[in-house]
């Protein structure tokens, strides 16, 4: 060195360096001196993991390269899709937050059920560091909270027997499960024919779905019943599509 300022380069954030100036061999001041702190690097180990149908468990480990004293963790979060919406990007722009914590783990609530979503996490000293993300999907709800809706038809019946046509939910950002198939009851509601039938039914790839009851009574009045099934065999019986019909009398 030969004047001053004196000006050392590629120094690193945050470490503890001990200085001397000497003059030919003469020793003539000695120091400390601790840099100032930077924007860490990212996280490490980022993992998110469901514990039910609206709540994500993240965890992380530190920084390597810390570069200060970490004041908190800032966790952003946002949906992306839902799952049970096939074949088009659906996302809702009102389910994102962020989150702020002096630990190395958070858990993410009131989120929608089966759905995926982008979970970011950065640490901060006197500036945030590098982002890491990862993705994770919410569990389906076990109980379905829709219904299904009308077919192109109702029903078709003669005197013994009835087919019973219904179509999935078309909403597909209110079903929030997948649907493993259908449960189709019918209720006799005249008097001489108070008997209840139940028939579950597979999930059919075609858009209408249907179910065919025999040996029904002539001229009599019936309710026939369908609720969506989960894939824990589980329905909502708040949640029918029901149709009132009659069968067709004698000779018809």
């Amino acid at each position: 060195m030969s004047q001053f300022p004196f000006k050392k380069k590629d120094l690193k954030p945050f470490t503890f360096y001990r200085w001397t100036l000497r003059y030919g061999k003469t020793l003539i001041l000695t120091g400390n001196i601790t840099t100032p702190e930077s924007a860490p690097s990212a996280v490490l180990s980022l993992a998110a993991m469901p514990l039910n149908s609206t709540a994500l468990s993240v965890s992380w480990d530190a920084p390597s390269k810390p570069n200060g004293i970490i004041k908190h963790y800032n966790i952003s979060y946002r949906h992306n899709t839902y799952k049970s919406c096939k074949g088009g990007y659906k996302s809702n722009n009102a389910s994102k937050g962020q989150v702020e914590t002096k630990e190395t783990f958070v858990v993410l609530n009131n989120l929608l059920a089966y759905s995926e979503y982008s979970v970011g996490v950065a640490a901060y000293t006197v500036a945030y560091g590098k982002n890491a993300s990862i993705t994770e999907d919410t569990l389906e709800l076990d109980i379905p909270q829709v219904r299904p809706e009308p077919g192109k038809r109702s029903v078709e019946t003669n005197k013994e027997y009835v087919e019973f046509y219904w179509s999935p939910p078309k909403d597909c950002t209110a079903i929030k499960g997948s649907i493993k198939g259908y449960d189709v009851t019918l209720i006799g509601l005249s008097p001489w024919a108070r008997t209840t039938q139940i028939m579950p039914v597979v999930q059919q790839k075609e858009q209408e779905q249907f179910a065919r009851f025999e040996k029904l009574i002539p001229y009599t009045q019936y309710l026939a019943s369908v609720f969506v099934r989960s894939p824990k065999n589980l329905t909502n019986p708040a949640l029918p599509y029901s149709v009132n019909f009659t069968t067709l009398p004698d000779g018809k």
